[in-house]
């Protein structure tokens, strides 16, 4: 059973790798590779939701629903 949770863990984050990486060669590009986005500054990580809203004050301006 410990092994199976190893593997797991191993695919998941192969996975976040692909989706939140950039361009690759044999595969999807991920979130990186798009171009023309606002980003918005998440500070030292998850500490407030602050930056949560700007990033949904942001895309509202840009005529997001």
């Amino acid at each position: 059973m410990r092994e199976s949770h190893h593997l797991v863990r191993i695919r998941h984050k192969k996975v976040d790798g692909a989706f939140f990486g950039n361009t690759v060669t044999n595969g999807p590009s991920g979130l990186l590779s798009v171009a023309g986005v606002q980003v918005v500054d998440t500070g030292a990580g998850w500490t407030t939701l602050d930056y949560v809203h700007d990033a949904k004050s942001q895309a509202m301006a840009q005529g997001a629903e």
